[in-house]
């Protein structure tokens, strides 16, 4: 087995949930959700969020493997608030003091920016899609790239 397969092998028992063993004081992954829902209420009702059309449920033509019975299937839209950023490549500027995140897996740097708090950030396109960046604090987003906020 290679590094690689044996990374993907890995990767994969932990999605379907066979790495650790599953205890019941840990919760279920259905009040975990609840729980979610509940916090996106109370943002919506602040104002802080919109509110957004339901998702429809999850269909069984769409479960791709069995997952353990305390875990349950959802739409990665009903978890976080998802948005692409608004800005094309040429808003970059060398002397710029905040991150600018487009597809590259680098950050250039620009002016202004357009995001503050703390989000997960993905390529849209290129040679780095299925990467997943990790910031906290103000940036900007190319166009072509996508950020999940809790």
């Amino acid at each position: 087995m290679t590094p690689q397969e044996l990374k993907s092998s890995i990767l994969q028992n932990a999605v379907q949930g066979k790495l650790v063993e599953q205890r019941p004081e840990e919760g279920t992954g259905a009040d975990l959700f609840q729980q979610i829902q509940a916090e996106k209420q109370t943002m919506i009702k602040t104002g802080k969020i919109k509110t957004e059309k339901p998702l429809p449920e999850i269909a069984e033509d769409e479960v791709l493997f069995d997952i353990p019975g305390t875990w349950c299937w959802v739409r990665l839209a009903d978890l976080v608030e998802i948005y692409t950023g608004k800005k094309d490549a040429n808003f970059g500027s060398p002397d710029g003091q905040y991150d600018f995140f487009t597809c590259s897996n680098q950050p250039i740097k620009c002016k202004s920016y357009s995001y503050d708090g703390e989000y997960l950030i993905m390529p849209g396109n290129g040679a780095n899609i299925g990467m997943v960046m990790h910031y906290q604090g103000k940036f900007e987003a190319y166009q072509r790239t996508y950020l999940l906020e809790n």
